[in-house]
This record gives C-alpha cells, structure tokens and sequence, in this order.
C-alpha cells in the first residue's frame, strides 16, 4: 500500500489557506506519505532517497505549520516571508526526487506509460518552481517585477492554475503507479497486467 499511502499523503500538498493558515498543513501529509515510503524504499528505484531526504522535509514542514499558527494569532513574522521561500526550494527537491523514483521503477517495469509521464511532469515541475521561485526572490527589483506582471498579466493567478493543474497530473500519476505496479506475491491482485518491480531481475537470473 506504499503508493496508497503516497497518494492520500500527496493530496495534503493543495493549499486551502484561511488567514495565511493552510488547513490542510503539508506536515500531515508528509507523515502519511513517509510511512508509505517505508514500503516503497525496499524497492530502490530513488525511493530510498526519497525517504531519507524526509529526514529534513518532516522538519522543515512542522517549522512552517508552527509559524503559520504564529502569523494566525495576529503576530507579525519578519522571517516568514524568507522562510517560505526556502520551503518553497524544500517542496520543489521533494517533488523532483519523487518523479525521478517514479520515472525509475517505471523504467525498471517497462511501464512507458508511466516513464513519459513522470518525464513530463519532471520538466512541468522545474519550470513551474523556477517561475516561482524566481517572482518571490526577496528582493525590491523581483517584487516589484511581480506586482507589474500580476497587474499587467494576473501572472499570480496564472501561476496558481499552472500549480494546481500540474499537482493534479503528479496525483494522477501516483494513482496509476498504485494501479499498475505491485509487489512480489500480489500478482493476483484485481488487474492482471499489474508489473512486478523484481520481474526484470527475476528473468536475469
């Protein structure tokens, strides 16, 4: 159920903010999504790093659900703004690690499919964060480049869709791996054609 879990933990990455407090925080999800991992892991593929990096990502998520609580209680946090934008690096490291680990086992289960889209979502991601981090570069000249593109071309609500939409394809493709690739011993699961991660190395021997 590793790639179940990954999936539910996943969903917690769609902001629902109220008051600057995101009501569904990311550090539920993460937690959901680690103990995934730990099933996930034993299949290599990048999922092992995956994991490991979660040893900074769980911190860095309770940090900034801790100062979002701060800033709904009225109190103003001059780091806030510099932290979000370090979390921000956080989350994009995280989802360029879990595509790399999808796009692997596909690979390993000669699931194309699956490999072209994680591909694809891996290059959608890059540019997307890229845009983002670079609009939010706490800088005067950045900030005030954003406020012009926000008037002249509502880049903000642009960014928010791209975002949305591109979670949405990263879910998609999680489900599918829930789907599709299953562990030794579940080959009876519902779908037949499920692969089998040690099938490849199965052969070889």
């Amino acid at each position: 159920m590793g790639f179940g879990l990954l999936f539910i933990g996943y969903l917690f990455m769609f902001s629902f903010p109220y008051r600057g407090f995101d009501i569904f925080p990311d550090i539920i999800g993460f937690i959901i999504a680690y103990i995934g991992l730990k099933t996930l892991s034993e299949y290599g593929c990048g999922f092992d790093n995956l994991k490991k990096y979660f040893y900074l990502l769980l911190p860095a998520g309770a940090l900034t659900a801790v100062l979002q609580i701060i800033k709904l209680f009225g109190v103003e946090l001059s780091v806030l703004k510099v932290w979000e934008y370090i979390y921000t690096a956080f989350l994009l490291l995280y989802n360029v690690l879990l595509l790399v680990a999808i796009y692997k086992i596909a690979d390993d289960t000669d699931l194309r499919s699956i490999k072209a889209k994680a591909k694809r979502n891996l290059y959608l991601g890059i540019v997307y964060y890229a845009l983002l981090l670079f609009l939010n570069f706490p800088i005067a000249f950045i900030q005030r480049l954003n406020i012009y593109l926000t008037a002249k071309f509502s880049i903000g609500l642009v960014l928010f869709l791209f975002g949305y939409v591109w979670m949405f394809l990263n879910l998609a493709l999680i489900f599918n791996c829930y789907m599709w690739i299953c562990k030794p011993g579940d080959e009876d699961m519902p779908i037949k054609e499920r692969k089998n991660i040690f099938k490849k190395n199965d052969e070889e021997k």
